[in-house]
C-alpha cells in the first residue's frame, strides 16, 4: 500500500497508550443537517403552538395526538445527532494489546475493542446506500480477525483517502502485512 497522508478532518498523535487517530465528525453534511433540523423542530414547534386552535385534538382520539408525537421523536434524535455531529470524534487508540473505537464526548454507538494478536488483516470496502438518482458513496474500515470474523471497526467515512489512512496506520503500527482481501477498496 502507497503511503498516505493525513487527511482533513484526522489527527494522529502517538501518546503512552500507543498510536492515538481521532476523526472530527463535522462536515459539510453537518451544516445541511443543521438547517433540515432547525426547519423541522420549527415546523413541529409552530404545529403544536396553534394546533389547539384549530380543534386538531379531539378529546376521545388519541390517535390525533399520538401520532404527531413519532414526528417529534424524529425531531430529537435528529437534533441530538446534529449536536454530536459538531462536537464528536472518533478515537482509535492502537496498542500491542488492543484496538480501541470510542466516541467522545456525547455519546453514540457502542466502544469496540479488540485484542490486537486476533487481528489477521484491516481493510477498506466502499458502501453504496441510496434510492433511485439519491445514491450516496461511503467508506468503511473493517478488521478480519484469526478466528474469520469480520468485524466493522468504523463506517460512515466520507472520503476513501481517511479510510485507506486508518487502514495503513492501524496495519503498521501492529505490523500487519498488507494482502488483497475480496471486495476490498483499493
Amino acid at each position: 500500500m502507497m503511503d498516505v497522508g493525513i487527511p482533513e478532518g484526522m489527527n494522529v498523535s502517538s501518546t503512552s497508550e500507543g498510536l492515538k487517530i481521532e476523526r472530527k465528525w463535522f462536515s459539510g453534511v453537518t451544516i445541511f443537517l443543521t438547517v433540515f433540523a432547525v426547519l423541522w423542530n420549527g415546523f413541529l414547534f409552530n404545529w403544536y403552538n396553534h394546533a389547539h386552535n384549530f380543534e386538531l385534538f379531539p378529546e376521545k382520539n388519541m390517535l390525533v395526538v399520538l401520532v404527531p408525537l413519532l414526528f417529534v421523536a424524529v425531531g430529537v434524535v435528529l437534533t441530538y445527532y446534529v449536536i454530536a455531529s459538531y462536537f464528536n470524534k472518533t478515537i482509535i487508540t492502537v496498542n500491542h494489546r488492543t484496538l480501541e473505537s470510542k466516541i467522545s464526548p456525547f455519546p453514540f454507538g457502542f466502544k469496540k475493542s479488540i485484542p490486537s494478536r486476533s487481528i489477521e488483516q484491516v481493510y477498506c470496502k466502499e458502501i453504496t446506500r441510496g434510492i433511485n438518482n439519491d445514491i450516496r458513496v461511503l467508506f468503511e474500515v473493517r478488521v478480519i480477525l484469526k478466528n474469520r470474523s469480520n468485524i466493522t471497526l468504523f463506517s460512515g467515512l466520507e472520503s476513501s483517502e481517511q479510510a485507506l489512512f486508518l487502514e495503513h496506520e492501524i496495519e503498521s503500527y501492529l505490523g500487519i502485512k498488507d494482502v488483497s482481501v475480496k471486495g476490498e477498496l483499493s
